[in-house]
């Protein structure tokens, strides 16, 4: 596991990126067995439905906060960003975008997720993973609290899977992020709490200010 997680730290430059794993698999240019068996799961597990997720379809009203994020993600399959997306969270501590079911992607489609200059909410998360859940895929694109403006204007975290108050019960597996850059954080660029069966691919996490430098 040691030799796994030093090999990790050198191939990546991530900058405040919080493990509480009970496996990780760094990409080694082919894996193995049980690394490429977790690729093929997530990739074609209900890819027959595709939703597209852009600025008007973030929701900043007060049903965000009853729905545990702007976009709330129930249904498995594939989701995908065709241009830059800008939240604007009317409410403290939400994600902008919240997984709720297993077998998700999440095809950021070289395209920026970032919070709006006039947010002033503080605690909000990019991607959130619920605890407990298996098969989510998150690539190709920015994570960025960069247009905010002001205090408190970024996200906390850019992609949050697990809960690390919650028991071995609610182990939240088989996690994939391939080439994703996230930046402009203000606590952590990625934070896997309780998790098992990690891919972590051409991942870079930038310019974390505050409590995570």
């Amino acid at each position: 596991m040691m030799n796994r997680m030093n090999y990790f730290c050198r191939q990546l430059m991530l900058v405040a990126l919080v493990f509480s794993a009970t496996q990780i698999v760094a990409d080694d240019n082919g894996g193995d067995d049980s690394t490429r068996s977790i690729s093929s799961r997530v990739i074609t597990s209900g890819v027959s439905f595709n939703q597209q997720i852009s600025s008007s379809s973030i929701n900043n009203s007060v049903t965000a906060l009853a729905n545990g994020g702007q976009f709330l993600i129930t249904k498995s399959g594939r989701y995908f960003l065709s241009n830059d997306v800008v939240a604007n969270p009317m409410f403290n501590n939400i994600p902008v975008i919240f997984i709720d079911t297993s077998d998700v992607v999440i095809d950021l489609g070289g395209k920026t997720l970032s919070l709006s200059a006039s947010s002033h909410c503080v605690g909000n998360v990019g991607i959130k993973i619920s605890p407990g859940l298996r098969n989510v895929f998150i690539c190709n694109g920015t994570i960025s609290g960069a247009n905010a403006a002001g205090v408190g204007n970024s996200f906390y975290t850019g992609i949050v899977a697990g809960d690390p108050t919650l028991t071995d019960n609610s182990v939240t597996a088989n996690i994939i992020l391939d080439s994703v850059i996230v930046t402009s954080c203000m606590q952590n660029g990625v934070a896997l709490y309780n998790c098992k069966n990690i891919k972590v691919s051409s991942v870079s996490v930038q310019g974390i200010t505050d409590l995570g430098t």
